[in-house]
């Protein structure tokens, strides 16, 4: 996805993502992966809700492809039209339908579905045979449940528009949290729709393409029923699986019944009235079967099996996609995928006595999750995929022992890299001294670091299409340096120090963390980022560091872990299932359960003295000074505390503002350090390079005419910029004729950009002139997630500034930026060919990104 700049700039820029990196929604049916008609070469793309987004992960290219903007709230449910569309349901109350374009290189909201009045939970979707003489031949329906307490049925008729075809009102106290679609193989083509929900009861609904009529309501769940699956197996037999937070599964078969059983008997058709008659059901009349008649024929509905082997909730069963036979023909495996919240996932099969077992088992061991919500079978069933409470992904390959054995008994599932984000909003990125990577903070109380890796596989195409000759450098997390107890808001790399950083969150303590000597051997077999050390110097250097960190139980600080220190003893009783923490060199991206467990970054300094929850911090250039600020009501409060990097103790406090400093920021010479606030003022104090003492020079107070929340200065430190939610950019300079070193100097307001959104953020590209005339580009990240690039030139005394470069919305974010932080690297003067710079930025909507602008 490239946009032109359409003037301006040296010919056309161009801005394409790099990097995409969000976690899942923490609902069961929060993820969904088409199989392109069974073509078992192609890895297909998966559809997930990330936030108010839906996002398309392509497993093969390791890398997130698009993100679909449109929900105003959570993406609670997403399923695949024919494999090639995808509907998406939210709490907003409304389903849209996403479109590609043929090559897959672009999305668009094809159509809206509104008619709920409360968050919809859950969506299945079906097309009616193409072929025959039916009224509803190729029309495609969808069916969605909401906490509105009923069950929608939209269609999409052959002319290509949708509506609302039936309503399931469900009685007052009824919530239905799943749904599925099924065609019968009877000979007149009807639908049967499944619903399960707080009620515990499965409720099957018929359509011969009208109205929907009850069937019959099938109990034996003792709690919720959180997902239900359809499957038709090669003998023609329907088979429907129920998972609850009971902790089992039921498997449940309709086929043709040879004789009427003596118990259970019900003549019923879809053209009868039935009501809730059925719902007190004996369960055990149920195992014996349930006999309906549909379409002229007899059909026995029937407990087959009851499954258990999960210790905890199971919040997905999915069955093994159709495959294609040697032969050539269609072949449904009788294998169904269930996700617990026991952090499992297990393959189920039938033996040859048909009595159904638990075959694979895969998972997580250890770390502080909370399990899987859903289990996704991959095309042809050689991947599958857990999305799990902290939004993370897993994903396992198969691996057969020989060709000429087949049997799920000789397989083995290994573990494979895929993508990762953070779950909550993200507040704070920055990169490290030298640009090799970055580092994030979010709400979601981790901090998370990212760096390139080129993988030995070949990249795909927009749909999985192997291409050779490529291997593409993707981004990956390679450590998560904390995972904390409160959610974090800020960090900040120290400068001059090699892999330092401080962080900031809800609390009243400054944290210092160390790289240990495993994540430096990592970044360098992974990334490929060498040291210009000497072996000597670079063996000193990892001699001095701890091997890696872990963290006590019930404790929040990463301790240190040293060479021949012995592993962390857990007792256990029983239940505890964690591992003691192994530092380890990777040779390709961790995995989740070894991101948790494994990647942790020594905690080597508490830094005592701000009264509230730590909001911003900033590091100058020569990595000798630290400055944060808290939150805060009184100036002393929000008075901001410089600490001395030798010795870790406060240098100096400096109170101006009477409300929470949003952002801090050095001058690149670390002449000035500048401060905005929320009561709409920036302070700027001057810098003795000597005795490093600090001086209040100017405090503008009603700078803007609402809080301040992005500040940046100039690469040549000429301008500063302050963005606001008053929607404007302010860019501010030195009053002309100023002597040197004065004891007050006046900067004054040079010029204004205006926007239709708040401004959140503000960063000055590094570079301070280009060929074409325009001397500095400025990035603006706004509340509703745009992002623009801004050129200015000097004209007589003033800059002009043009619009340069709008990034397209779809690559943008969808929440609010937080922070846009460009890669290091200073050009004093760009040649005329093409030169390439890489903006980061986090938003509210969860998401890091990282974007390529070439100019």
């Amino acid at each position: 996805m490239e946009q032109d700049a359409g003037g301006g700039g040296n010919g056309a820029a161009v801005v394409r993502p790099l990097v995409v990196s969000v976690g899942c929604n923490r609902n069961a049916h929060a993820a969904a992966w088409s199989h392109f008609a069974h073509q078992p070469t192609l890895t297909g793309l998966v559809a997930y809700g990330a936030q108010n987004m839906v996002a398309l992960y392509c497993p093969s290219d390791y890398a997130v492809k698009h993100t679909l903007r449109g929900h105003q709230d959570r993406v609670n449910a997403v399923a695949w039209i024919n494999d090639k569309h995808v509907v998406s349901a939210s709490s907003d109350t409304t389903l849209i339908v996403w479109s590609p374009a043929p090559d897959y290189s672009q999305w668009e909201a094809s159509a809206t579905l509104k008619g709920h009045t409360g968050p919809v939970t859950s969506v299945s979707t079906i097309t009616w045979p193409v072929h025959g003489t039916h009224e509803r031949a190729g029309e495609v329906w969808v069916a969605s449940t909401s906490a509105d307490k009923t069950v929608r049925i939209w269609r999409k008729t052959k002319e290509g528009a949708w509506d609302t075809h039936f309503v399931v009102q469900l009685a007052a106290t009824t919530i239905m949290e799943c749904c599925s679609f099924t065609l019968l193989p009877t000979t007149t083509p009807i639908v049967m729709l499944a619903i399960g929900g707080v009620d515990t009861l499965i409720h099957l609904y018929v359509s011969k393409g009208g109205p929907f009529v009850k069937l019959v309501a099938l109990e034996g769940h003792e709690d919720w029923i959180r997902s239900l699956a359809f499957m038709q197996s090669d003998e023609g037999d329907v088979f429907l699986a129920s998972s609850a937070q009971d902790n089992y599964i039921r498997l449940w078969k309709m086929a043709l019944a040879t004789t009427a059983s003596s118990t259970g008997e019900k003549g019923v058709s879809p053209e009868d009235e039935n009501d809730d008659d059925d719902d007190d059901a004996d369960p055990l009349t149920q195992q014996r079967g349930i006999n309906v008649r549909l379409d002229d024929k007899l059909y026995n509905v029937s407990l087959e099996s009851v499954l258990f082997g999960h210790e905890d909730w199971v919040y997905s069963v999915a069955w093994h996609p159709v495959v294609v036979s040697k032969e050539g023909k269609l072949h449904q495996p009788l294998q169904l995928l269930s996700a617990s919240m026991d952090r499992t996932m297990m393959v189920w099969a039938p033996e040859a006595s048909g009595v159904w077992l638990n075959k694979v088992r895969v998972g997580e061991i250890g770390g502080n999750t909370l399990g899987f919500f859903g289990g996704l079978w991959g095309p042809a069933g050689e991947f599958i995929l857990a999305h799990g409470h902290n939004g993370a992904f897993h994903l396992w390959q198969k691996k057969q022992a020989s060709a000429d054995k087949i049997d799920i008994e000789d397989v083995s599932w290994e573990p494979e890299v895929t993508v990762s984000g953070h779950f909550d909003e993200v507040m704070d990125l920055s990169w490290d001294p030298s640009g090799s990577y970055f580092v994030s903070v979010s709400k979601d109380q981790t901090s998370r670091l990212f760096a390139p890796w080129t993988s030995s596989k070949p990249a795909t195409g927009s749909e999985g299409a192997t291409q050779s000759g490529s291997h593409p450098v993707t981004w990956h997390e390679l450590a998560r340096p904390q995972i904390h107890g409160y959610d974090m808001s800020c960090l900040a790399f120290v400068n001059g120090a090699n892999h330092r950083f401080v962080s900031g969150a809800d609390e009243k303590v400054l944290r210092l963390f160390d790289a240990p000597q495993t994540y430096l051997l990592t970044l360098e077999q992974v990334a490929g980022v060498k040291s210009d050390l000497g072996d000597g110097e670079k063996q000193n250097v990892l001699e001095g560091r701890a091997v890696g960190a872990n963290v006590p139980p019930l404790g929040l600080s990463n301790k240190p872990m040293f060479s021949g220190d012995a592993p962390m003893q857990i007792e256990d009783d029983g239940f505890n299932t964690d591992l003691p923490t192994v530092p380890t060199v990777y040779e390709k991206p961790p995995f989740e359960e070894h991101l948790l467990q494994n990647t942790l970054w020594p905690e080597t300094q508490k830094l005592y003295g701000h009264g509230d929850y730590l909001v911003c911090a900033s590091s100058n250039h020569k990595g000798t000074h630290v400055a944060s600020a808290c939150k805060g009501t009184q100036t002393a409060q929000c008075a901001v505390i410089v600490w001395d990097v030798t010795n870790w103790r406060p240098h100096t406090t400096l109170p101006s503002h009477n409300l929470t400093v949003t952002q801090l920021e050095y001058s690149h010479n670390d002449k000035y350090l500048l401060s905005v606030s929320r009561d709409r003022a920036f302070t700027l104090w001057r810098i003795d390079q000597e005795s490093g003492a600090y001086t209040t020079v100017t405090s503008k107070q009603k700078a803007h005419e609402r809080i301040i929340w992005g500040a940046a200065w100039s690469p040549d430190d000429a301008y500063f910029a302050t963005g606001s939610r008053d929607k404007k950019v302010k860019v501010w300079k030195k009053k002309p004729g100023q002597e040197e070193g004065a004891a007050s100097e006046q900067w004054v307001q040079d010029s204004v950009l205006t926007f239709k959104s708040p401004v959140t953020a503000v960063s000055w590209m590094p570079l301070t002139q280009h060929v074409s005339g325009w001397a500095y580009l400025l990035a603006v990240g706004l509340e509703n997630g745009l992002i623009s690039l801004w050129t200015a030139t000097l004209t007589g005394e003033k800059l002009t500034w043009a619009s340069f470069l709008p990034f397209p919305p779809t690559i943008c974010h969808v929440g609010a930026v937080r922070r846009l932080r460009w890669r290091q690297q200073r050009v004093e003067t760009l040649p005329s060919s093409t030169h390439v710079f890489e903006v980061a930025s986090c938003a509210l909507d969860h998401s890091v990104r990282l974007f390529q602008v070439s100019i």
